[in-house]
């Protein structure tokens, strides 16, 4: 149970929360202090005025040291009272703490408003900080090294004792001290889980939130002697997971594609095949839905459908990534596997290494000698997204960059014989393509079938959508020779984006990438606790003639549903809607097959309402094989999109339209017959938009076959879950 004990006339306070655990044997607290069973609001009596604020979801308990601890999600749960009378010093204030990721910004752990103010605080780096206002001014004491993520630790602040304002303790071991006069008394409110001098990101999101828990907070009278500060902890490693009650209610949150389990997520990278798992790595704030402090998530899977979310493998420390890690690449390497990655120190970007010796793809340690590429070279304006490959006696780095005047982009090269000293060998020679942009990121080269290869960017231009693009082409180990001097996209639609690949041996490779969303507002955000996500994994080939690249879901993927639950085959098509299934189809796989005949347009109704006055639509229009994503009357929401998004595509001669289409949700994935695919979010409002409809515009068309098949749950496996 999470126990928060005041000094008070020695009165024992205890919540329903107390029956419920058994009793132990076990000393008794000292003199003096009372304890604080259970953390329901009747039971909290502990302080005058408590309140635990958790405006966003309801608040989460953990397994803790004593019974349950209170999970602090990272931006928004924390503790608010007021101590019922002052505290006389010496004093000893004691809690048992496990932290999920570092904050953003300094978080509060237990905060004495005072004055005078006390505080014990953990800052971005993963280290206790302990702090006093004193008549002298303001001591500090901050602790040698970080934290261990995870892990139980038992946390001791001595106040005022034997001459010392601050003696901060962990797990029973002195870590800091700080001379001077201490305080005579302690009095007023108490923060718990939150330090509000961190402020706010972006107006609206609170950087001072411990992601993690807190348990059997205590205050006692007088200096608690040194062999009585370490307490019993639990071996077992601290179950953090967000939970996924925190989700249930959340109309947009995906059943079945990859999700980390809370925060701000984007671009996947780093995707590699190791110890028989997928591990798949990405931009992450796994503190809240906001964009800062970047980490690397790290998402694990048996095969490519089923994921389970893990730590963070890689995370900002004092130097030159300070600001932030950022996208990179995995590789093996000798006896384990080694990480690029860009760094940022708030002014300059640079290159980073970090290794692992192979049996722990979930931490890896960073190079001694960071940065491996100090800045970006002299005449371009930014660099950023190492992606390696082997050449026969080095290796090869693409980085996206742009030129700075004038502002082109273009990605730069670098190569190494080792992978730590790199050596800079100018832009990548790809002859008179159209560079779109300002510059590109995520540049990635594939080796396809018949020693072909895809060169893929993502352009950024200020203002204009980003969109990822690609030539098919030969390449020589300097220099690639595209087919066509004009790139094709990726996603029909553009709403696809970054797509982090690994080889699978045969000419294919897999793929994932980015679904952002633009729609929802900050208080939407702030009430999901989540931002973005990433589309299904699926495979990239060399289509037949040579010409352009092939996606397909991956095999995993298609297993992760049942037979069809409807199926409908030679149904007349026409201006009246034909509803495909007969229950919700917010969650479903939907495969079709049209013969458009004469119609001039074939429409498809995602995530519609009975009478469509919700829908998002996808027109076809066989003639002039154009495709259309239309979100006008995608949602009724002031802030969704409205906008209509179109591409040409292609099908076989026969003029049929193939479309599989993986509806989860607000999220999308669609495959056409000839690999073109797009993925795409959309966020209805209405209850029941849950179904899918077919019609043919002027003319008249025939459904050959369609089935809608539902999820099937998988034994043994959390989607989306945690470790």
């Amino acid at each position: 149970m999470l126990r928060l004990a005041v000094v008070l006339a020695g009165l024992l306070v205890a919540g329903p929360l107390a029956a419920q655990t058994p009793e132990r044997a076990k000393p008794g607290p000292p003199a003096g202090t009372v304890e604080l069973a259970g953390f329901e609001p009747d039971a909290m009596s502990g302080l005058a005025s408590v309140r635990l604020r958790s405006p966003w979801h309801e608040p989460t308990f953990v397994e803790g040291t004593d019974g349950r601890a209170l999970r602090f999600d990272g931006y928004s749960t924390f503790v608010e009272g007021v101590l019922p009378e002052r505290v006389s010093v010496p004093a000893t204030l004691r809690f048992d703490l496990a932290v999920w990721s570092w904050p953003v910004a300094r978080a509060g752990l237990v905060v004495l408003h005072g004055p005078p103010r006390i505080a014990v605080t953990l800052n971005r780096w993963g280290r206790l900080v302990a702090t006093a206002e004193t008549p002298d001014g303001v001591r500090q004491v901050v602790a040698p090294k970080p934290l261990t993520r995870g892990t139980w630790h038992s946390v001791a602040l001595r106040i005022g004792a034997e001459g010392d304002v601050l003696d901060l303790y962990l797990d029973g071991a002195r870590i800091g001290q700080s001379r001077g006069a201490a305080p005579a008394q302690l009095a007023g409110g108490v923060t718990l889980g939150r330090d509000a001098t961190s402020g706010l990101a972006h107006g609206a999101y609170q950087r001072g939130v411990l992601n993690g828990a807190l348990d059997r907070v205590r205050l006692t009278p007088g200096a608690v002697p040194t062999a009585a500060l370490r307490t019993e902890l639990p071996t077992r490693a601290a179950d953090l997971r967000p939970s996924p009650r925190r989700f249930e209610d959340d109309p947009h949150r995906p059943r079945y594609h990859p999700m980390p389990p809370a925060g701000w997520t984007n671009e996947p990278h780093g995707l590699i095949r190791a110890d028989g798992r997928w591990h798949l790595y990405y931009q992450a704030n796994p503190n809240g839905p906001w964009w800062e402090h970047m980490q690397w998530g790290h998402l694990v899977s048996e095969d490519l459908a089923r994921w389970e979310a893990r730590k963070t493998a890689l995370w900002p420390t004092p130097g030159f990534d300070r600001a932030g890690i950022w996208v990179g690449d995995v590789m093996p390497d000798r006896d384990g596997f080694r990480a690029l990655y860009s760094g940022v120190n708030g002014q300059w970007a640079g290159v980073g290494m970090a290794e692992t010796d192979g049996t722990d793809l979930g931490r890896f340690e960073k190079s001694a000698d960071n940065p491996v590429i100090v800045e970006t070279p002299p005449g371009y304006q930014d660099m950023r997204d190492p992606f390696v490959i082997r050449r026969k006696d080095d290796w090869l780095m693409l980085i996206g960059a742009g030129r700075a005047a004038p502002q082109v982009p273009t990605i730069l090269t670098y190569s190494s014989p080792d992978m730590a000293a790199w050596t800079f060998e100018g832009e990548l020679q790809m002859g008179a393509v159209e560079r779109f942009g300002t510059y590109w990121e995520l540049p990635k080269l594939l080796r396809l079938r018949d020693d072909r290869h895809a060169l893929i960017v993502t352009t950024v231009k200020p203002h204009t959508p980003a969109r990822t693009q690609y030539w098919i082409g030969d390449w020589d180990g300097r220099r690639f020779l595209p087919d066509d001097l004009v790139p094709r996209p990726l996603d029909l639609f553009g709403t696809h984006l970054a797509q982090s690949t690994h080889p699978l041996g045969d000419g294919r490779h897999a793929a994932i990438g980015i679904v952002p969303e633009t729609a929802r507002t900050t208080e939407e955000r702030l009430e999901a606790g989540w931002i973005h996500g990433f589309s299904l994994a699926r495979t990239i080939d060399l289509s037949e003639d040579g010409r352009h690249l092939v996606q397909r879901p991956a095999e995993a993927v298609q297993g992760l549903f049942g037979p069809p639950a409807w199926e409908a085959r030679d149904v007349a098509l026409d201006d009246r809607a034909l509803r495909l299934g007969n229950g919700d189809a917010s969650v479903a796989r939907i495969e079709l097959t049209i013969d458009p005949g004469d119609a001039h347009q074939i429409v498809v109704a995602l995530r519609a309402t009975a009478d469509r006055r919700e829908a998002t639509r996808l027109r076809l229009f066989p003639v002039s094989r154009r495709i259309a994503l239309d979100f006008s009357d995608s949602s009724a929401s002031p802030t969704a999109r409205s906008d209509s998004l179109w591409e040409r595509y292609s099908d076989p001669e026969d003029g049929a339209i193939s479309l599989t289409l993986f509806v989860d949700r607000s999220f999308v994935d669609g495959f056409m017959a000839r690999g073109e695919a797009f993925a795409f979010r959309t966020f209805p409002t209405a209850p029941d938009a849950n179904a899918v409809f077919l019609s043919a515009l002027g003319g008249a068309a025939r459904l050959v076959e369609a089935r809608v098949a539902t999820l099937v749950p998988a034994p043994n496996a959390r989607t989306g879950g945690q470790k």
